[in-house]
């Protein structure tokens, strides 16, 4: 079930993208997910708290996307959340 957001209430798309990754963890076994340690940032400290042995951090960038794509080779499927600066 999608969050239910009111009509011109604005919520961050960073906030909105937790909630759902959260959503997902609850529904969908093979979903995990891999922060460049930024979780409170972009919320995706969520999806820890509905399935923390799915949620891995990495160091660095580029651990974080090199992680996902092991990870996918493997039939899971990462979302891989860092700053776009990096």
């Amino acid at each position: 079930m999608a969050p239910a957001y009111a009509l011109a209430s604005p919520v961050a798309t960073r906030e909105a993208y937790g909630t759902a990754l959260a959503q997902l963890a609850a529904r969908c076994p093979q979903v995990v997910a891999i922060d460049g340690d930024t979780k409170n940032s972009n919320f995706s400290e969520r999806f820890k708290a509905v399935a923390p042995e799915r949620f891995a951090e990495a160091t660095s960038p580029s651990r974080t996307w090199w992680r996902g794509a092991g990870m996918s080779s493997e039939g899971k499927i990462p979302f891989v959340s860092t700053f776009a600066c990096f």
